[in-house]
């Protein structure tokens, strides 16, 4: 298998013309994964599966975040980085969990970004203060998923007071478990 054009190397003089005869016998082209977006959800469940047996963590869900943001990433690495992407999630995720975009590493959440296509705006959409408060709600449940619920310790990764930060979870109507 190649990733390299073997015909455009032939004419180059960068690959020998007997051998790529040769090899040429069946030439099947497989289209990279930001082509197939459409096997996404389906590569990333299957992956899932599978890591979850070798690692014995039970069964684990994608939410639906997760793979808003696997679909958006465009995969310079093809199905091998999706793979390495579910099997740390699965790895880092707690047994009998679920998924969430926050277990992937930094470069994929930087690439998949909020787009203004994505808002709803116009005079029957949202709001710039809806919007932001919505932006606030996600921000602060994300920083106590990670936390397990401990405050103190979400408003040091927020970078808030604990006295705002359960202001802001009284105001936003957040529960915390």
């Amino acid at each position: 298998a190649s990733n390299t054009d073997l015909k455009e190397a032939v004419e180059k003089g960068e690959f020998r013309e007997d051998l790529y005869y040769r090899l040429n016998v069946i030439n099947v082209r497989i289209p990279p994964l930001r082509e197939r977006k459409d096997d996404i959800p389906l590569l990333a469940e299957h992956f899932m599966q599978q890591f979850c047996e070798e690692n014995r963590t039970g069964s684990l869900t994608l939410e639906q975040g997760a793979l808003r943001v696997l679909m958006e990433y465009d995969w310079p690495g093809n199905v091998r980085e999706l793979e390495n992407v579910i099997e740390r999630a699965v790895v880092l995720a707690p047994p009998e969990s679920s998924i969430s975009e926050d277990l992937f590493p930094r470069e994929i959440l930087q690439s998949s970004s909020l787009s203004f296509n994505d808002l709803d705006l116009g005079p029957n959409g949202a709001s710039l203060k809806e919007l932001v408060l919505e932006y606030e709600r996600h921000l602060i449940t994300t920083a106590l998923k990670k936390t397990e619920g401990n405050q103190k310790q979400a408003a040091e990764m927020l970078r808030v007071n604990p006295t705002t930060l359960n202001e802001k979870l009284k105001r936003l109507n957040i529960k915390v478990s």
